[in-house]
């Protein structure tokens, strides 16, 4: 299967979780998850995706995007998304992340970017994380947080960070300060 149609799967009104990974899937038509009112679970992983599917169902409670071939979040690519609680985007190409990729995001609770190629996390890159407890940032090559005293602003729930096997070569210490529920720290 290399694409999904149109309304691909609209009869299923009843389906909560439905696994296409592995199934060499390059493109996903705009309406293919159309009528899936029910889905809670969406497993995409290991394809040949080159983007976050778009019109994703706003009922999703876990992506799962692992080992595609995603470069870039844009502004706003979740924003439909407020019942998404785990977001798994791993081993991907990422390299760009827009100030507002993940805006739209306020039901959060993992967000797992590990083996990308992130090279830098804008300021407020994750604004809408309020209850976000943890954050995989590890096997990246960021080197770079302009304005790294808001990036953890919100993230007060924070309390699993990891940021290991990156380029950093130094880090404020005000980048951690507002992280008051933290438990778990790899550098």
């Amino acid at each position: 299967m290399s694409s999904i149609p149109q309304k691909g799967f609209a009869n299923l009104k009843k389906l909560i979780s439905l696994d296409l990974s592995a199934a060499n899937i390059f493109k996903i038509d705009d309406s293919a998850f159309e009528g899936l009112d029910a889905l809670t679970r969406l497993f995409l992983n290991d394809n040949q995706l080159s983007q976050v599917p778009n019109n994703l169902p706003p009922s999703l409670q876990k992506l799962y995007l692992n080992g595609n071939q995603i470069s870039a979040l844009k502004d706003n690519t979740f924003k439909k998304l407020s019942n998404l609680q785990l977001l798994y985007l791993g081993g991907n190409k990422i390299h760009q992340l827009e100030q507002n990729a993940f805006y739209g995001l306020t039901s959060l609770k993992k967000i797992h970017l590990v083996d990308n190629k992130i090279h830098t996390l804008p300021g407020r890159l994750f604004e809408s994380f309020v209850v976000l407890d943890s954050l995989e940032l590890n096997k990246n090559n960021i080197n770079q947080i302009p304005n790294s005293d808001s990036l953890f602003e919100s993230m007060a729930s924070l309390q699993y960070l990891n940021m290991a096997d990156n380029a950093f070569s130094s880090c404020s210490i005000g980048l951690l300060k507002v992280l008051t529920s933290l438990r778990y720290l790899h550098l």
